[in-house]
């Protein structure tokens, strides 16, 4: 049975992206299926969203050309283990030329936020395609929807879909209470395998003593939290994501690809981010980790947090540093609970697609 994978297969240069759909892919070829990751890039998923934002992008990428160059192979490196289509670039293109499979999959990450392009693109609700075959493996909306006219359209969107499943607990209780009584809370891709796998991926660093850094935006706060960290500690700062600097680090590793920002979670003393993928992998690699909730975007942390039972975790005024630095996170606990709702996601990932080999027929 061959599945067509379509989701943020490579956004942007974003390790959490192409983690995500390195670990749903590789998990559905070890489950005995045959999967294809939809090559698809369009015109935003670099980031350059207008004229302006694309000049000033080649402008930094040009800066730090031999950064740029060297990350791009190591990311290239990971998405390149995938079997990818053709490459597509628009939803005509598509249409033209439909890849076939029997089952057609929108994957996680950020895919149906409507802040976003990706969220308002009608290849991630799969318009290009007829089928009863659809389904999604925690697709994300990334943030608490509070317009029923909202729900209702994106509703409306999955109307051909057999199954729907969520990353955020909270968006499937919203859709089951507009009428998707079927709409189901899973872990993120990621979550599909542990530490030793990702070990086995990673490269190796020699790199010591250090508090990582992974922020999304640049925070005032999250430095100051940073910089608390750092005095109270005497550890040094490696900061992690993007070419521009959003902290006060000792060492920014701007060509850092998927490999190298696991083995950096992995070997650090403590991880502190406002990136959910950040802290999904300080869960996998048992570290311990402060998060600084980013702005207008944070339900999904806010799910996983709360799955684990690590929501004490987030700081919100510099005087909580000091107890989250004494305390440490109960593995054994956080373990037992992640492990449940990771036993939970892969049965419902596997007997649905088992559903369509009978038709789509429970």
């Amino acid at each position: 049975m061959k599945i067509l994978l379509v989701t943020l297969h490579s956004q942007n240069n974003n390790f959490g992206s192409v983690l995500q759909a390195y670990s749903l892919t590789k998990f559905l070829e070890e489950s005995g299926f045959d999967v294809e990751t939809l090559d698809y890039r369009p015109f935003y998923s670099n980031g350059g969203l207008t004229k302006l934002k694309r000049l000033k992008k080649i402008i930094v990428n040009t800066i730090f050309l031999f950064a740029f160059i060297k990350r791009k192979k190591r990311f290239d490196s990971i998405i390149n283990k995938q079997v990818l289509t053709r490459r597509y670039n628009t939803i005509s293109e598509l249409l033209k030329d439909k890849p076939i499979a029997d089952i057609y999959m929108i994957g996680s990450d950020q895919v149906w936020n409507t802040n976003y392009l990706c969220g308002n693109d009608p290849v991630y609700y799969l318009d290009f395609v007829q089928s009863s075959h659809k389904m999604s493996y925690a697709a994300s909306v990334g943030r608490l929807i509070n317009d029923d006219s909202q729900l209702l359209e994106l509703k409306n969107k999955l109307k051909d879909f057999k199954f729907i499943s969520f990353r955020e607990n909270k968006t499937a209780q919203q859709m089951q209470q507009v009428g998707l009584s079927s709409a189901k809370y899973v872990l993120d891709p990621v979550f599909l395998h542990d530490a030793d796998y990702y070990r086995k991926l990673q490269t190796d660093i020699k790199r010591q003593n250090y508090i990582l850094a992974y922020i999304i935006n640049k925070d005032p706060f999250i430095s100051e939290v940073l910089d608390y960290v750092r005095k109270k500690t005497g550890k040094r700062i490696i900061e992690i994501g993007g070419f521009q600097s959003k902290c006060n680090s000792n060492e920014f590793l701007r060509s850092s690809g998927p490999r190298e920002f696991l083995a950096l979670i992995d070997n650090a003393d403590m991880v502190v981010t406002s990136s959910f993928h950040g802290l999904a992998f300080s869960h996998i690699y048992n570290k311990q980790f402060i998060v600084v909730m980013p702005q207008g975007n944070a339900l999904r942390l806010e799910n996983i947090l709360e799955t684990a039972g690590t929501t004490s975790r987030v700081v919100n005024h510099i005087s909580q540093v000091d107890d989250l630095l004494k305390h440490k996170i109960n593995y054994s606990e956080v373990n037992a609970r992640i492990l449940e709702k990771r036993k939970e996601s892969i049965n419902y990932l596997i007997s649905s697609i088992k559903c369509f080999e009978n038709d789509g027929n429970l």
